[in-house]
């Protein structure tokens, strides 16, 4: 028994891994020169895309890939007050981080080392008013009802229950940026089982445990402390 349920634990991993590191999509500079390559831009996207926009606090990693001779290029951003672009940090020369710090439309411009733009892509951001979360196993895709301000999900009793969570920006949640999570507050039910679900990552924002008999209340916030999130998860 032992034995099928780490497999289980390790099939549930395995899945989700497969699923936040396809679907990136690359992007081709206004000038034809460099490929823009879209990259840890958050668990809940399923996938980087620049169609979508960064939230305002959430990160990309950003991955040149073209004909730009020996030297190192840089990336900046033409609007500073919107993007921060700093090395990343792998230490690899042709990528880089880039943080949303306001909300609008910029371009990211790539530069040699005479200051000269060599290639560019039109970039936009969107701020966020809370967090919401997105059912991967056994959590209904709606909450059923709403408990003392939490969003309530009645679930089968001793199953793997697995969402992420991410900003509510609505239902198609066409955005990107990777955010930074903590759990605020649980059950010690509940937290003991997540301990046992070797997938989970707060941080990321993905959890999974085994449902335990009775009512359980989850909060989950950003790291910043600007937006939480009130689940209650009820077993059936």
């Amino acid at each position: 028994m032992k034995t099928r349920m780490n497999s289980l634990a390790f099939g549930l991993a395995t899945v989700a891994v497969l699923l936040l590191t396809g679907c990136d999509i690359k992007l081709a500079g206004e000038n034809g020169v460099i490929d823009f390559h879209p990259d840890d831009c958050g668990m809940y996207t399923l996938g980087c895309n620049f169609d979508k926009p960064i939230v305002v606090g959430g990160t990309i990693e950003v991955r040149l890939v073209g004909n730009m001779g020996a030297s190192a290029p840089t990336l900046r951003s033409e609007d500073e007050t919107l993007l921060s672009v700093t090395p990343s940090e792998s230490g690899k020369p042709r990528r880089f981080e880039v943080e949303a710090l306001g909300e609008g439309a910029t371009t990211l411009m790539v530069l040699d080392q005479q200051g000269a733009i060599v290639d560019r892509i039109a970039i936009s951001t969107t701020t966020f008013e809370g967090l919401r979360v997105r059912p991967f196993l056994n959590v209904p895709e709606e909450p059923d009802t709403d408990i003392e301000g939490a969003q309530t999900f009645r679930v089968p009793q001793d199953k793997i229950v697995a969402f992420w969570v991410g900003p509510d920006v609505g239902d198609d949640w066409m955005v990107m940026g990777e955010l930074s999570f903590e759990l605020i507050d649980t059950s010690d039910e509940v937290l003991k089982a997540m301990e046992a679900e070797e997938s989970t990552n707060v941080e990321a924002g993905y959890i999974s445990f085994r449902m335990p008999a009775g009512s359980h209340q989850m909060v989950l916030g950003t790291n910043d402390g600007n937006h939480m999130i009130s689940l209650m998860f009820i077993a059936e």
